[in-house]
């Protein structure tokens, strides 16, 4: 393997997490990976399913044996292009309710998302997935749970109490600031299925700049 990613150096916090992502099949390798820019709709549903077909493949068997799957749908965006490289992810998870539209016929690939809407996709992606994400701490009451919106309560509790993000220094949890690149793909290798430590595991509690992701 070698590192296609000419802006992903050793020195960055978040280098394990992108590096090893994209060993495993989930970022796709590009010459650039630019993880300071914020992380949209379009990108997430991307790796989220490259984790479904790829790390998790053994899971979406035991769907199919189960009879769970489901027929894949057209929602009919007219935003994402059919040769667009997230257009089969787009519709997978439109189809297994992971991330709606932002109305009937758009999907806005290219909006960013806030931490409690990463938080509440990555919590149904888990009951997607029947991983059970593991309480290993103990749940916060930020200073901010007011205004953290009422679908994505139960999404940011269970994220928080797995370990795969945190608040902030000063109590805060800042539900509605956005997320970058980076500090994704550091969640995305902290999701932990069973436990089991499938990428790399958990960041450090002291760990830098992804302490308070």
């Amino acid at each position: 393997w070698e590192n296609p990613y000419v802006d992903v150096t050793q020195d960055l916090w978040s280098y394990q997490y992108i590096t090893e992502l994209n060993k495993a099949g989930v970022l796709p390798s590009s010459e650039k990976f630019e993880g300071e820019q914020l992380e949209t709709r379009g990108d997430l549903v991307l790796y989220l399913y490259n984790m479904d077909n790829g790390v998790f493949k053994d899971r979406q068997k035991q769907r199919k044996k189960d009879r769970k799957l489901k027929e894949i749908q057209t929602p009919g965006f007219t935003d994402i292009a059919s040769d667009a490289a997230y257009y089969d992810a787009v519709c997978w998870a439109y189809t297994y309710e992971l991330i709606g539209g932002t109305s009937e016929t758009t999907f806005s690939p290219d909006d960013a998302l806030t931490r409690e809407q990463v938080c509440t996709v990555m919590a149904r992606f888990a009951a997607l997935e029947e991983i059970t994400l593991l309480k290993v701490v103990e749940p916060d009451q930020f200073q901010d749970s007011l205004y953290i919106d009422d679908y994505a309560r139960s999404g940011v509790t269970a994220c928080q109490m797995a370990g795969i993000v945190k608040g902030y220094e000063d109590g805060s949890f800042k539900p509605n600031d956005p997320i970058s690149r980076a500090e994704f793909a550091a969640i995305a290798a902290r999701f932990d299925p069973d436990g089991t430590d499938w990428l790399l595991g958990r960041c450090s509690p002291a760990g830098g700049s992804c302490s308070s992701l």
